[in-house]
């Protein structure tokens, strides 16, 4: 996995990447603050299938031709999962979650190994308007200072600056702020939060001392369910490909479900014929 990673970086440069558990590595690109705009508010007010939208993020974005091309053959929940995470990326999912990245790009930019080199930069494109600033950061140091000593004699003829410039020669303590970031293990332990008990959560509980109903009470009849009707309601919230990859998804967890309640099937196989 390593060396493919390795390879995925030397191929496409320092891009996201989503790898899945049977090693798929998806490498993509993030939306134009333009496009994800229009795709946030199309996925939002329906007004184009779900599917088609996410077909379209994942052939606009994702580096690999090749996994463009067979996306029809791609394993269930991996063209989702990969939208996901390029719309997670693009931009804020709330105003919230805006300040939250800004602070984080505030501090970075104050950061006194780099802050002189921002700051330059933008002396550089005054100086010379015909620069851009992703040009400067695309020269190497020796280039870079030579700019800035040109920069700084054009702005001084100028009148513009009345001197040197002045850098900042001493280290800021900041307390870097947290970068936003979806955290599974609250999404988890939101999830299993017990209704009863809003304060506790069942996910709390060690998972040796969690025992099955069904061991712990045998003589309890539980109440039966309509596993049926229930699949039909959790379908009409799904859209776009989970929607068309729900069947697969079920089944896979049918199957980790035999592995994950064996205890349980063991026992009540032990009741038969009592």
């Amino acid at each position: 996995m390593h060396h493919r990673l390795v390879q995925t970086r030397k191929l496409y440069g320092e891009v996201f990447v989503t790898v899945f558990d049977d090693e798929t590595i998806v490498p993509w690109k993030l939306l134009s603050l333009e496009d994800f705009i229009s795709y946030s508010q199309q996925y939002e007010n329906s007004i184009v299938p779900i599917a088609v939208i996410e077909d379209e993020i994942f052939r606009k974005c994702v580096l690999d031709d090749n996994l463009v091309r067979n996306m029809d053959q791609l394993l269930a929940g991996t063209v989702a999962t990969v939208v996901f995470n390029i719309i997670a990326n693009s931009g804020p999912g709330s105003a919230e979650g805006f300040t939250n990245d800004l602070d984080y790009a505030r501090y970075a930019i104050r950061d006194p190994r780099f802050a002189s080199i921002y700051d330059m930069g933008e002396w550089i494109t005054i100086a010379f308007p015909s620069y851009r600033v992703e040009d400067i950061y695309k020269l190497n140091y020796k280039a870079f200072l030579l700019l800035v000593a040109q920069a700084e004699k054009k702005l001084i003829a100028m009148n513009i600056i009345q001197g040197p410039f002045e850098l900042i020669t001493k280290d800021i303590k900041e307390e870097k702020p947290k970068k936003r970031n979806i955290d599974a293990n609250d999404l988890w332990a939101i999830h299993n939060t017990d209704p009863k008990n809003p304060q506790g959560s069942l996910s709390s509980q060690k998972i040796e001392d969690v025992v099955s109903p069904i061991i712990a009470n045998p003589n309890k009849r539980l109440k039966a369910r309509d596993l049926e009707k229930e699949r039909k309601e959790a379908e009409k919230g799904l859209r776009g490909h989970d929607l068309v990859d729900s069947h697969i998804i079920r089944a896979q967890m049918v199957s980790d479900a035999q592995v994950i309640y064996a205890d349980v099937l063991e026992y009540l196989d032990s009741q038969k014929g009592k």
